[in-house]
């Protein structure tokens, strides 16, 4: 049988290439970039997994529970923020104060992707940092990483996705998200399964329109609630559903680019004098913290790479 997971170790330009933004219009495939990481000189790349649940899951708190608090922390305390006030956010419905939220580092069940690929790509190196000094690759690369380290673009067919898996679009909803909540159940068997639901337009389903961040990052967002088997990722759960119910797959519907850490960075001049480093091609197709966000955050991941142009 074969995998419904393709690693490919790439390069960013081959990335590019075989991911052009004149597909955007298709909507068939939504991307998210992860740095991975690494401790004690050990890797780590990530899973798919929701910023809730990896904080979460040892605490067998529910989403439904903590998300509601969020919300009426809003209203009682995060509205004496002049930034919350400016948004207008107060006033608008629950899928939207959740997209704020999750924007401003409040962990949700919602996991970020992106139509744009190279949106993607700048958020795969968000939490590259880089060194200074150091021995080069006979190329001009720095080697400031462990040559087999890679940050990861992932690709989501998404048609295949929900055919196969047999995933919902969220519905776009005015009142609260949970009255409907078990509709997006999938099961495994009686003892695991996940909510699982794509919102592949979040502007239709928001009625705030002061998101700038969801505009600008062409977002869309997968709901992955999996409370009852909270150390699984999403890649591990979709292994389990196909195991468990014998599903013949033909080709892969998740493709994850692997790009070397090192790579990122711009290479010594007087070896390739005439290289675009991948901070600078990403500007030049308008893609940085700049046109990225309305605020701080922006420019915190633009510190990261600013010396590359």
């Amino acid at each position: 049988m074969c995998s419904f997971i393709e690693n490919i170790y790439t390069t960013w330009e081959e990335f590019a290439k075989e991911n052009p933004v004149s597909n955007l219009e298709n909507k068939r495939f939504i991307y998210r970039g992860q740095t991975n990481s690494f401790l004690n000189e050990k890797f780590l790349e990530w899973e798919i997994v929701s910023s809730f649940n990896r904080y979460y899951s040892k605490l067998h708190y529910r989403f439904s529970q903590f998300i509601s608090q969020q919300i009426a922390f809003m209203d009682s305390t995060y509205s004496e923020y002049e930034f919350v006030k400016n948004s207008n956010i107060l006033d608008s419905n629950i899928i939207s104060k959740i997209y704020f939220l999750q924007h401003y580092g409040v962990p949700t069940c919602f996991i970020d992707f992106t139509y744009h690929p190279l949106i993607a790509l700048y958020f795969s190196i968000s939490s590259l940092k880089g060194q200074s000094g150091g021995r080069n690759t006979i190329d001009g690369f720095p080697k400031y990483y462990h040559e087999n380290y890679c940050f990861t673009v992932i690709r989501i067919d998404t048609n295949k996705l929900q055919t196969i898996i047999g995933i919902k679009d969220l519905e776009h909803f005015q009142l609260d998200l949970f009255l409907k909540y078990d509709s997006y159940c999938i099961d495994v068997d009686r003892n695991i399964y996940a909510q699982i639901a794509l919102d592949l337009f979040p502007l239709q389903s928001t009625n705030n329109s002061n998101n700038f961040n969801l505009l600008k990052q062409n977002s869309c967002f997968l709901l992955f609630d999996n409370a009852s088997c909270n150390s699984i990722s999403f890649e591990k759960f979709i292994h389990l559903f196909i195991e468990k119910h014998h599903i013949q797959i033909n080709e892969p519907f998740i493709t994850k680019y692997h790009i070397k850490y090192n790579t990122a960075f711009k290479p010594r001049r007087s070896r390739q004098p005439d290289y675009t480093s991948l901070f600078k091609f990403l500007k030049q197709n308008n893609i940085s913290g700049k046109t990225l966000f309305n605020d701080i955050q922006g420019l915190k991941y633009d510190f990261n790479f600013f010396h590359q142009e």
